[in-house]
């Protein structure tokens, strides 16, 4: 499943990474590809314009620091505050050393850096937080053996409905599942911020991946790709017909995951990549992807933000929290202060 951000008119440096992709996820030389995508973009993040903002929050006034293109940490701040407020120019720092940027007085400072300088900033005290988080489980454990009312609730749905799992390889197939399952639900969901897959991304999945339609009565109601490389299957694609938020009362994703994961054993596979979503905990989808018995993990494609958190801005984390990368792997902040 993965976690539309993208805009429908992709730039350049999104077309470019959509292109790193399946070969960094379901490729034997990921290591080679991840490298490669991280020179890449170390250019670009080595110094970013600086922006200020006092936001009016529930909390109170938090004065905002943001260094960097703008993009990912203004997204963020948007969700953690509640509101996007005018930002001032101060000019352009340098993101390689943090002890640079202590001087800079604010109650939250955001600055989105390089992977390579995340540790660096995480030894001065700054917490790491990824845009994405990627959900992997062993598939002996999907579901888990204890399941939570909400999954029992969700797995009994699928009884009841009899969902079945459908193989499909032929171009009119692909097709269909793009135009009528994945490109409906991505725009019903995240509207003009909706991630569209390339034609040269679908092309790609299409020759590498296998297309499973989720049936019920007879008709297709979802359907997945799935990316299969040594004992790991990718789930980089899925959507329901017509992004019909009634098939979700019904069960439809549970039903995508019951099959598929049953699918995947019964190929051999023994682990499974479910794909992204966002770092802040209250998203829906981690909500799903937690009960299912996935765990979090890092995601070496995602951007990053280095913060600083003051006094000021710490009840906004309580409010809403994130999962942030250490040393250790994924944890919660603040829960993880």
């Amino acid at each position: 499943m993965t976690t539309a951000t993208a805009p429908m008119h992709r730039s350049l440096l999104a077309s470019v990474e959509e292109r790193f992709l399946v070969p960094a996820y379901a490729s034997p030389r990921s290591e080679a590809w991840i490298a490669t995508h991280d020179v890449l973009a170390l250019p670009f993040q080595l110094r970013g314009a600086a922006r200020r903002a006092v936001v009016e929050t529930t909390e109170g006034v938090v004065r905002v620091l943001e260094i960097g293109r703008g993009k990912q940490s203004g997204a963020f701040c948007s969700q953690l505050l509640g509101t996007c407020a005018d930002r001032e120019g101060e000019g352009m720092l340098t993101l390689c050393n943090p002890a640079e940027l202590e001087r800079l007085e604010s109650d939250l400072v955001l600055a989105e850096i390089h992977r390579w300088m995340a540790p660096r900033f995480r030894r001065a005290g700054w917490i790491i937080i990824p845009s994405d988080v990627r959900w992997r489980g062993k598939l002996s454990h999907l579901p888990p053996p204890h399941a939570t009312t909400s999954l029992k609730s969700d797995l009994a749905k699928v009884r009841r409905f009899g969902y079945t799992i459908e193989h499909a390889s032929n171009p009119e197939d692909w097709d269909r599942f793009y135009e009528t399952m994945v490109l409906p639900q991505a725009r019903a969901r995240f509207g003009e911020d909706a991630w569209i897959p390339s034609e040269r991304l679908r092309r790609e999945l299409s020759r590498r991946g296998e297309l499973h339609f989720i049936r019920r009565d007879g008709a297709r109601v979802a359907g997945i790709c799935t990316v299969c490389t040594g004992h790991a299957v990718w789930l980089p694609i899925m959507g329901m017909c017509q992004g019909d938020p009634g098939l979700l009362r019904e069960g439809v994703y549970s039903a995508v995951f019951s099959l598929v994961f049953e699918w995947a054993r019964g190929e051999g596979y023994t682990h499974v990549d479910a794909g992204r979503t966002s770092s802040f905990t209250s998203d829906g989808v981690q909500h799903f992807k937690r009960k299912w018995g996935l765990e979090p993990v890092a995601d070496p494609l995602t951007h990053l933000i280095a913060a600083r958190v003051g006094p000021g801005a710490r009840a906004a984390f309580v409010r809403e929290p994130v999962l942030i990368e250490t040393e250790h792997g994924i944890e919660t902040y603040p829960e993880a202060m």
